[in-house]
């Protein structure tokens, strides 16, 4: 039994799966592996804000440190509960900006034990993708299930303090968050229209850098998309079957956009398939999104409730494992 952490600006994330069993690899050759015997034991998502006003501190609040501490104490009694062999904790967009980030990773590490480290845009950006290579890619299989298969993937992995887009061919990771974004300047609920316009800027300055490709099959990973697809199908309770695979139109995000735009953040609260704790980032990360398939002139989008925690175990335990 293995378990991976993902600690984001938003919210903290782990994956505790098991792997297939030594003989049933022996017997089998390397690319089938991806879909004979792994399990997942349990997917927790817990949102802490650890992002919380860093914009302005440059540095965690004492009480978003607390919040990501009590998350983590629930996930290593999980790992305790399930004899998790080996545990991989890793922390990025917001480490990587906080002047205390390093000093915080390296409590995390001392008090649980974990092997625990900051990681780069570009390394956070290549598991992202990873992730979605197996689940959906042509070429790949899934340790985790099967399901449609693309060609052409991009992967588009939307956090609280950073955003990654990534291909085969090579990934960027843009500075828009939507937990940054949101404090500097959504500052009303319902926001104004000189608010949706400043956003709507600093978003296509940053898409700037990004080029269109001739061809693309779209995947958002992360919150805000999976979000985005519970509301657009009205989930009463939350179903990762339900949303793992599924498709949002252009004019499915422009409605939800339009609606969102007239909310206060407690209305939205109360918005069938609404997740607790992203009502008020939820807007920011939707314009993101549109702006996103604008520019890669994508009509659609494909949601993963998976992303980096997901990459990260394939590339430590069972890439490692058949290797």
């Amino acid at each position: 039994m293995f378990a991976t952490i993902d600690i984001g600006t938003n919210s903290v994330l782990l994956l505790i799966a098991d792997l297939p069993s030594p003989p049933s690899i022996k017997k089998s050759p390397p690319a089938p592996l991806f879909q004979s015997g792994v399990c997942i034991v349990t997917d927790q998502a817990r949102i802490t804000r650890l992002g919380e006003g860093l914009h302005q501190s440059e540095s965690f609040l004492p009480s978003a440190m607390k919040r990501t501490l009590q998350a983590l104490e629930e996930y290593n009694t999980l790992c305790e509960k399930h004899h998790v062999k080996k545990i991989i904790c890793v922390g990025t967009a917001a480490f990587r900006k906080a002047q205390n980030g390093q000093e915080f990773i390296s409590e995390i590490q001392k008090r649980f034990g974990w092997e625990t480290r900051i990681i780069s845009g570009e390394e956070e950006a290549g598991l992202s993708y990873l992730s979605v290579e197996h689940d959906f890619s042509a070429e790949g299989g899934s340790a985790f299930g099967g399901g449609d298969r693309y060609q052409n993937l991009v992967t588009l992995d939307i956090g609280g303090g950073s955003t990654e887009i990534i291909s085969k061919e090579g990934g960027v990771s843009l500075e828009l968050g939507t937990v940054v974004l949101t404090e500097r300047h959504l500052r009303h609920a319902p926001p104004t229209e000189s608010e949706i316009l400043e956003i709507d800027e600093i978003i296509l300055s940053q898409l700037g850098r990004v080029t269109r490709p001739s061809s693309v099959t779209l995947v958002a990973l992360a919150g805000t998309a999976t979000t985005l697809s519970s509301i657009n199908q009205k989930l009463a309770i939350w179903d990762p079957s339900k949303i793992q695979g599924s498709q949002i139109s252009m004019k499915e995000l422009d409605q939800m956009i339009s609606m969102f735009r007239r909310m206060t953040h407690d209305a939205l609260r109360m918005t069938p398939g609404m997740v607790p704790g992203r009502e008020d980032t939820l807007l920011a990360g939707a314009l993101i999104l549109k702006a996103v398939m604008e520019k890669l002139g994508a009509h659609f989008v494909i949601v993963s409730d998976r992303g980096l925690r997901y990459g990260l175990f394939y590339q430590e335990f069972l890439n490692a494992r058949i290797l």
